[in-house]
């Protein structure tokens, strides 16, 4: 099963190679008694486009209905227990087991696009670099930033690819069919595609 400890461990090791999290670390210690300040300002900076945006708005209400209100401020909660782990510099196996199982269980779930979580994590992303740059100077601050938006980037990753292996897991159990099989026959749908897309461009 993709959820299971070992395609965790194998993400985990994944992201932090290729987003480079390790690099990073030292750096958000160094300033982390600064960045903890900031917690209130990103979250914030969050929930604003997932509210504002009517797209985004429509589908808390969907999800949380007449206790949307109450889940957003709870959702607050959340993230900002979220950046404050994050730019503490300790990021330890349950913080990357509670990203996968977000991805899984409630990304999935609630079928959330990806265009919702990217930006919602641009305009935290946005917020966190005016902020360094503010406080710490344009070297210093983007030295920083990058550090911060690694971890970012890192979780958009976890939870991207949590809600991809749950989803076609969830797949393959409700329909009888095995991880190859579906796959193969998803390979030949889009093949078929591609031939029509490509047919019409040549016309």
């Amino acid at each position: 099963m993709g959820t299971s400890d070992s395609s965790l461990q194998k993400m985990v090791k994944s992201i932090k190679e290729i987003m480079k999290i390790e690099e990073g670390l030292d750096i958000l210690k160094q300033h982390r008694d600064l960045t903890q300040k900031w917690a209130d300002s990103i979250a914030l900076a969050i929930t604003k486009v997932l509210v504002e945006h009517p797209e985004t708005r429509k589908k808390l209400i969907v999800i949380y209905g007449g206790n949307a209100q109450r889940e957003i401020k709870r959702l607050t909660e959340k993230l900002k227990k979220w950046y404050l782990q994050a730019v503490s510099g300790n990021l330890d196996e349950r913080f990357w087991r509670y990203q996968w199982y977000i991805g899984a269980l409630i990304h999935a779930k609630h079928q959330i696009p990806g265009l919702y979580m990217l930006g919602a994590i641009n305009a935290m992303l946005d917020k966190f670099m005016d902020l360094a740059i503010e406080n710490l100077g344009p070297e210093e601050g983007l030295k920083l930033y990058r550090a911060f938006k690694n971890i970012a980037m890192g979780t958009a990753a976890a939870l991207a690819e949590a809600y991809r292996t749950f989803y076609l897991e969830t797949i393959c159990e409700a329909s009888g069919l095995s991880a190859k099989l579906l796959n193969n026959m998803v390979g030949l749908i889009i093949d078929e595609k591609l031939k029509e897309l490509l047919g019409r461009r040549d016309q």
